[in-house]
Formats: structure tokens, sequence, C-alpha cells
């Protein structure tokens, strides 16, 4: 992995997004370009379920390497790495966007994060996040963790 890149960052305000009869989804333009960009170089990207945060994360191949790695290798154990990473791993598929901007996502990793037919996608800094489609909510009404972080990068 090249660090001397300029990091790709996925950022902006989520939309809702219906899947199609295939689970695909049609990708917002400000992120399909990342994507596609890292496609090129590596002939895909990483879609990664997080059941118990009912989520899904879509990174470039080098996003993944970023995030996954460093937590793989702080396992110090041998025997317990390659367990925690046969495991990490079975929770990771790698798709392609294909030339419409479409991004199949795997059924039972959508069932496992309760989703149907409707997602909301949203640029989460170094992925993209996928979550079942929320009612509408105003972005600027913020819990009080978020108003506590908004407040450290000031003070």
């Amino acid at each position: 992995m090249d660090f001397a890149k300029k990091p790709e960052l996925f950022v902006g305000k989520a939309c809702i997004r219906t899947l199609d009869d295939k689970n695909r989804i049609s990708l917002p333009a400000r992120f399909r370009t990342q994507l596609e960009r890292s496609q090129k170089e590596y002939d895909t990207v990483y879609v990664f379920c997080a059941p118990h945060r009912k989520e899904l994360n879509i990174y470039t191949y080098d996003g993944w390497l970023e995030f996954a790695q460093p937590k793989i290798d702080a396992v110090e154990n041998p025997k317990d790495r390659i367990a925690f990473s046969n495991r990490i791993y079975s929770l990771l598929d790698d798709q392609t966007v294909d030339s419409q901007g479409r991004l199949k996502l795997d059924k039972d990793f959508l069932k496992a994060i309760g989703v149907d037919r409707t997602v909301q996608i949203s640029g989460n800094g170094r992925n993209l996040l996928i979550t079942a489609a929320k009612e509408e909510t105003n972005p600027f009404d913020i819990d009080e963790k978020t108003a506590d972080f908004i407040d450290s990068l000031y003070f």
C-alpha cells in the first residue's frame, strides 16, 4: 500500500437508495468516482458487514488495508491472529462497481443488518456507510456526544 498517496475521503450528506431486484444500489456520483478510481487500480472494492452495528462499510482497497491490517497485526498470538483474520475476512465481500455505477450487495449481509429494499448511504470518512433507511431526520439535530466532539475541535 502506498501511504504517500492522497487518501480517499468519503464525505457528504446521507441519501436514500432503493435496491433493485438483484440487490444492487446506485451509488451517488460523488462516491462512485472515488470507488471507480480505486477499482481501476485494484479491480475491486470491499464490502464489510458489521452485523452487531447493523451496517455495511464500503472500502477502497487501500482504505480496507489501512482499516483492517493494523487490527489484525495487533493480535499477538499467531494462532489467535489467524483465527481473528479468518473471522474478519468471512465478513468481507469483494465487489465491483458496474458501468452504470451500481454495486451489488450480498443478500446475507443485507439480512444481517436488517435491510429489506431501502438503504441509507453516507460518507463516513475513509469508507461509505450503508444502513437500513431511517425516517427522515434533521441532520443538524445532534446528540450530546456529537456536540462534545465538535466542541473538541475548537477548544
